[in-house]
């Protein structure tokens, strides 16, 4: 999987509006596959609850989302 959240991320400082639009449409259809990359736990909060409200998110079940943001959690409690 590519790293999508930095391309977002890029883009969105950059203001690159195709290159973020096609990168969140990618983060949206495949959630799952992201939020198993390493990048994903560098995520910002504010970033990461912008996906996890938004209506156009693809995912299998609450329960693959709470493991995630429960290991995203995990992991920046041991960097403090």
């Amino acid at each position: 999987m590519f790293r999508f959240c930095e391309f977002s991320r890029f883009a969105d400082t950059h203001s690159c509006e195709g290159l973020k639009l096609h990168s969140q449409a990618h983060i949206y259809r495949n959630f799952p596959q992201v939020v198993e990359e390493e990048e994903f736990l560098d995520t910002p909060k504010d970033i990461l609850i912008h996906f996890l409200e938004s209506e156009k998110l693809k995912v299998d079940s609450e329960y693959q989302v709470s493991l995630r943001k429960r290991t995203k959690i995990q992991f920046q409690l041991i960097l403090k």
